[in-house]
């Protein structure tokens, strides 16, 4: 099914599906990308509009950190 070029994925459906995988102890790490974290009407995180690609080599750093 991922290999159907007509199955689309959204980049922020991607970074959850990517922070889903990982086990809960890096949930306070990966919420502020993913959109998981609570924070007030209009405010913006600039982490949320980071490319997926870029979330992964975040993660990948800080695994090697």
């Amino acid at each position: 099914m991922l290999n159907n070029k007509n199955f689309n994925v959204l980049d922020m459906q991607f970074k959850t599906i990517i922070a889903s995988s990982l086990p809960a102890s890096w949930d306070i790490f990966t919420d502020p990308y993913v959109g998981a974290s609570p924070r007030a009407i209009g405010e913006i995180n600039s982490k949320e509009s980071i490319l997926s690609q870029e979330f992964i080599g975040i993660l990948k750093e800080e695994y090697l950190h």
